[in-house]
């Protein structure tokens, strides 16, 4: 479970929020802040929704032939998703994620690990060369807010990975040379969220909203608006369409080398924002207020946020293809296999890492 919230407290441990964050919210900037973290989290979904189901064996031969395990991995997101967004608050004492991280380190250029895991099952066809696979990964409701051993007070996490695929064998391997050779098409949803308070700092959660005046859109207005209990909230959907296709070949009976490529559609969401009641001379801010400020950024040509009396948030869809290739092997311990591999995005040109555990007969 620490896997899946490493990000997190990689964030707490260098963010230093309390008292960094500055009286003045810059709305012109709000929006292409949590964009860029969008942007860069959507890239890293097709293939984080990948992990499970990644086994050595390209094909596990028809039923009664079957397997069952667990998954755990991880793709690497780009630092500076994190950073835009901070920068976008307006926290100026904070550093930077980038800063942190030692410069010219594998961890500063590959970026912070972005986890999964799910448990999969694994059947054999019953008259074609076909397998049939399945994983899900979830935190239950229960668990969201009661992870005080690995999380601070108040933090709030979702994570839930379900996907299948279907896998056919062009090429039994035999006892001599020949591998498996399998090409597979297979569906992956992956949706996560991260909720976490925000320290209200010297201001009291007093903040002043800076957006172009409707009517002179060179001229800047100031908004006094008090946050009641914010919540800064980050959170993403991906709905993925996975083809590929595997080689593999059992040596010697104790381990499984296995080389892939792998094609993906994703259609994902992400985004974020900050969850809070936002008050204005101690009562809820007005409809009529809010379409000022957004009336004001539409005519400097901005964008506005979904600003409401419930917080301001944004989210962004992205759109498009990734594709990866993926190599490891497991070590087999007659029906226990331990499985290790390694992927690499060809579109981001970043890495994923998967590890898996099952007994398989």
């Amino acid at each position: 479970m620490k896997r899946v919230i490493i990000v997190l407290i990689l964030v707490i441990a260098v963010v230093g929020f309390a008292g960094a964050q500055e009286d003045n919210l810059d709305l012109a900037k709000f929006k292409p802040a949590f964009q860029a973290f969008a942007e860069g989290i959507a890239n890293t979904l097709p293939m984080a929704s990948t992990i499970g189901l990644q086994w050595s064996d390209a094909y596990i031969r028809k039923l009664p032939h079957f397997g069952i395990g667990l998954s755990l991995g991880a793709a690497m997101m780009p630092v500076t998703a994190f950073d835009a967004v901070f920068a976008g608050l307006g926290v100026s004492d904070m550093p930077s994620l980038s800063s942190i991280l030692p410069a010219g380190t594998s961890l500063a250029a590959a970026g912070l690990p972005f986890p999964g895991y799910s448990a999969d099952i694994r059947l054999g066809g019953i008259r074609r060369p076909l397998d049939l696979g399945f994983k899900i990964g979830f935190i239950p409701a229960k668990l969201r807010t009661k992870l005080s051993f690995v999380l601070p007070p108040g933090w709030e996490v979702d994570y839930l990975l379900v996907g299948g695929d279907l896998r056919y064998a062009l090429i039994e391997q035999n006892r001599r040379l020949k591998p498996n050779l399998s090409v597979g098409i297979g569906y992956n949803f992956l949706r996560g969220g991260i909720s976490m308070p925000v320290p209200l700092g010297d201001a009291g959660g007093t903040q002043i909203l800076t957006a172009p005046d409707k009517d002179n859109p060179l001229v800047t207005k100031d908004y006094t608006i008090t946050m009641e209990d914010p919540m800064m909230k980050f959170n993403w959907q991906s709905h993925v369409i996975d083809l590929k296709a595997q080689l593999s070949k059992r040596l010697l009976f104790i381990v499984t080398p296995y080389v892939g490529i792998g094609a993906s559609y994703a259609r994902s969401r992400a985004g974020g924002g900050l969850d809070t009641s936002l008050l204005m001379d101690g009562e809820a801010l007005q409809q009529d207020t809010i379409n000022d400020i957004k009336d004001g950024l539409a005519a400097a040509g901005k964008d506005a946020p979904d600003l409401s009396a419930d917080g301001i948030l944004v989210e962004t869809a992205v759109n498009g293809w990734a594709l990866r290739g993926f190599g490891g092997l497991s070590v087999n311990i007659f029906f226990l296999k331990v499985d290790a591999s390694i992927m690499y995005n060809l579109v981001s040109k970043s890495l994923g890492l998967n590890a898996n555990v099952r007994i398989q007969f």
